[in-house]
């Protein structure tokens, strides 16, 4: 298999082999997405091994939103993981794969009364990303006279670029936020404040901003035994650690870019707590999303067409940045299982089959001779590509569940193509459309 990665040739090994490959294309068309079992498997099981915060007890709460493939989050709670959601349908989802309640953390900037009302019951924590939101888990509390569990998010410490995008998550310990809320919670004998809640980014690679967020944190836990009088149960310093798939962002060098040390991240944040907590008798929660499943899952799909265009190939593919959104402002690598030969043919541009000029997969990538229906690999497709993706112009593909062995699983059908209109309604008879 000739593989490549943008601008420069990589060899890289997916450990399937083209066989494989083209018996899943004949079977289930293309384009198809292909989860990796064992790959995600063995990336929460590292994850886990490596991520130690001195004796601390850690929760490593998997990020659905990543990827919310069900088969990967029952995989991943197979291996120990919580489970970290952002919606009333994330929500229904860990329930419905018979997580406890207690092993759920409820985040996002909105939360439904219902999804708030059923997260009461079921005894997940809610992390407050708001004084309404606040409040609304109180009257909610009160009204089914049952003790709410919530951590508060705090908004997150950024720099001034992107200090207005960031800051709508989340309590202010400038604005005063988490001092009302303290207030509020003094007043309610339904609320249980167990933990604080920072997220500081996504695809990081730099283990201070971790520090500067166990910081910021310290400060406020010192608030709350001050107002509070009570300790704390777990600081949860969210997710966005990089990954080690060989994709990289548009906005960083390819030779330069290293993905984060989680060891690294787990001492610098252990050693702030100890301030304060010196004991360690405060647990740590994690939300590992990227580093888990971005590179568990491929985009398997083929060659269109070949056109040349002022000496560049131009290579239409039959899938586009519908499927893989992330092609905006990532370098995924490529593979080429229908090229058994090591011989490049020269720079490509990929592109996807969406009328927009837009949809440009990848730039300027060294890639061997192809013809219409050779198969192509996109690697490192497994954060936020199912789940950002879209029905522009047509329905969304199938995935299949590669297990070791080789033994392949549909495990989410391909949409029909009424998926477009099926909900649509139009007006009756004798109304104006």
């Amino acid at each position: 298999m000739t593989a490549c990665s943008n601008r420069d040739s990589k060899n890289r090994d997916t450990g399937l082999p083209p066989g494989l490959l083209t018996s899943v294309a004949r079977e289930y068309g293309t384009p198809v997405f292909l989860a990796l079992d064992e790959d995600f498997r063995e990336n929460c099981r590292t994850f886990q091994r490596y991520f130690r915060c001195g004796r601390r007890r850690v929760v490593h709460a998997y990020s659905y939103k990543t990827n919310n493939i069900k088969a990967l989050c029952k995989a991943a709670h197979q291996e120990g993981l919580a489970a970290e959601v952002v919606s009333a349908a994330e929500l229904n989802m860990a329930l419905s794969l018979g997580l406890d309640g207690r092993q759920i953390y409820y985040n996002g900037p909105f939360k439904p009364l219902d999804s708030i009302e059923m997260a009461i019951l079921r005894s997940a924590a809610i992390h407050v990303d708001s004084l309404t939101e606040l409040e609304n888990v109180a009257t909610t509390a009160d009204d089914l006279g049952k003790p709410a569990r919530i951590g508060l998010r705090l908004t997150p410490i950024v720099g001034d670029r992107d200090g207005l995008v960031w800051g709508k998550f989340g309590l202010s310990l400038d604005e005063g936020e988490v001092d009302a809320a303290l207030s509020r919670i003094q007043s309610s004998t339904q609320i249980h404040l167990e933990g604080l809640h920072m997220h500081i980014g996504t695809n990081l690679t730099d283990s201070d901003l971790y520090e500067k967020s166990a910081e910021c944190m310290a400060d406020a836990i010192d608030m709350v035994q001050q107002r509070l009088n009570r300790n704390l149960q777990y600081i949860d310093i969210g997710g966005g650690f990089s990954a080690a798939s060989g994709a990289t962002p548009f906005t960083a060098h390819t030779e330069e870019w290293q993905p984060i040390s989680v060891d690294e991240v787990g001492k610098r944040v252990d050693s702030v707590l100890n301030r304060v907590d010196p004991d360690q008798r405060l647990n740590v929660v994690t939300e590992p999303g990227r580093i888990l499943a971005e590179a568990s899952m491929a985009l398997l799909c083929r060659v269109v067409s070949v056109k040349m265009r002022q000496g560049r190939r131009q290579i239409v593919l039959d899938a586009g940045t519908n499927l893989l959104p992330t092609a905006y402002y990532t370098r995924h690598p490529l593979s080429f299982p229908s090229r058994d030969d090591e011989t490049l043919g020269g720079a490509a541009d990929f592109h996807g089959p969406i009328c927009t000029q837009y949809d440009l997969m990848a730039a300027e990538v060294s890639a061997p001779s192809l013809s219409p229906g050779d198969l192509v690999l996109i690697h490192a497709a497994g954060a936020y590509t199912y789940t950002f993706s879209c029905q522009f112009v047509g329905p969304r593909p199938p995935v299949v569940l590669i297990q070791s062995g080789h033994t392949v699983s549909l495990v989410r059908e391909r949409e029909p193509d009424n998926i477009l209109w099926q909900y649509d309604h139009l007006p009756t008879d004798g109304q104006k459309s």
